[in-house]
């Protein structure tokens, strides 16, 4: 009986243990008979469906693993990485900022409209609006259609020559002489007796400044000069007003050199020979050969009160001169000093004038100085040298 339970703890134990391995084949466990003997079972006879399958080579000279097999590895070599570099790609080029163009056809930026010199607002709201031309004064019409067409070029007979700017003066036998008149009289400036300066320009009283220029008493001989300005509009010379910068002219006895009752600005006329008179108490200095330039173009033209401009730039700009406008051209001997201080007289030449490219406003006045305005589709073909009968 002992015997007998030994044998069976015995196969209890190898069965318990032969139990784990799942179907991973292997003997079966012993059985016991009825009579206590140990019985080995007889292994079932495998169906065609759990046969083992013989694994079939692929193309590749893989070979496939069937269920609890171990496969085969593969006779090809893997892949080696790749070890050619990354190129960087080049930068594109591009049209230059504000360019409306695609590289390479890149477009020339439009350059951008600016105001005038001088002016104070920014482009297209400009301080300054730009001159509209105007038909000649006292025409009925609207421009560009006006009543009276623009008249032919006229050629002056000094054209070429050398303009007289002789003053009055009374001679040896006591005979009057008036000044010279350079060009033709208007009235077209507007002054509010045909003379001296617009309701705009200066009007005293004495001590009166314009443009830093003052209105005194007296004339100064500290410091004085002259220089001369030519208007030419449409071919035709147009006179430099008489008394501009006197306040309250009167006319003397020959009936052209105007005095002045109240007071006399620093840049002034006596005449219409095209000659301003250009003096300063100079701080009380006597400056016996004034080679100096104390005043700019556009401050006589403020003490006159007339605006001048040109739209543009020169040359042929659109130009603004009093009442007068169209394409302008201003020609200027140059910041010279001509003064001929042992003769009393000298002849600027016409030979001497040159394009004038900035604000005419800025010339600087110099002595025996020459500038032309000439305004309008018809220029003269040649200009006169002007002859000074002052001695700067």
């Amino acid at each position: 009986m002992r015997r007998l339970l030994i044998i069976f703890a015995c196969v209890a134990f190898a069965a318990g243990c032969g139990g784990g391995g799942g179907g991973g084949g292997g003997s079966l466990p012993p059985t016991v008979s009825a009579s206590g003997s140990a019985v080995t079972p007889t292994p079932p006879v495998p169906s065609p469906t759990s046969s083992a399958k013989t694994p079939t080579p692929t193309p590749s000279g893989k070979t496939t693993a069937t269920p609890g097999g171990t496969a085969t590895p593969s006779s090809s070599p893997a892949a080696s990485p790749s070890t050619s570099p990354t190129s960087s790609a080049t930068p594109t080029p591009t049209c230059p900022p504000g360019d409306t163009g695609t590289w390479p056809n890149c477009a020339t930026p439009t350059p951008t409209p600016t105001c005038p010199p001088g002016d104070t607002g920014s482009w297209p709201n400009c301080a300054t609006p730009t001159p509209t031309p105007t038909c000649p004064p006292g025409d009925t019409g609207t421009w560009p259609n006006c009543a009276t067409p623009t008249p032919p070029p006229v050629t002056p007979g000094d054209n070429g020559k050398t303009l007289s700017t002789q003053y009055e003066y009374v001679d040896s036998n006591g005979t009057p002489h008036p000044a010279t008149i350079n060009g033709t009289p208007t009235t077209a400036f507007n002054p509010p007796n045909g003379y001296g300066d617009t309701p705009s320009g200066g009007h005293g009283p004495d001590n009166n400044v314009v443009d830093n220029v003052p209105c005194m008493p007296y004339m100064s001989n500290n410091y004085h000069i002259h220089a001369f300005i030519g208007i030419y509009y449409n071919g035709q010379e147009i006179a430099l007003p008489t008394a501009v910068g006197i306040v309250e002219p009167e006319i003397d006895s020959v009936g052209d050199d105007l005095k002045g009752t109240k007071c006399f600005y620093f840049t002034h006329t006596h005449d219409s020979t095209g000659v301003m008179h250009i003096e300063s108490d100079n701080g009380g200095v006597v400056e016996q050969v004034p080679n100096d330039s104390k005043f700019v173009l556009g401050q006589f033209f403020q003490v006159w009160g007339i605006n001048v401009s040109c739209a543009g730039g020169m040359p042929g700009c659109m130009g603004q001169f009093g009442p007068y406008s169209g394409p302008m051209e201003v020609l200027t001997s140059g910041a010279v000093f001509r003064g001929d201080g042992a003769n009393q007289r000298s002849i600027t030449p016409e030979n001497t004038l040159q394009p004038y490219y900035g604000d005419p406003n800025q010339i600087p006045l110099w002595s025996h100085e020459v500038i032309w305005f000439l305004i309008g589709p018809n220029y003269p073909s040649k200009l006169p040298s002007v002859h000074f009968d002052e001695q700067f």
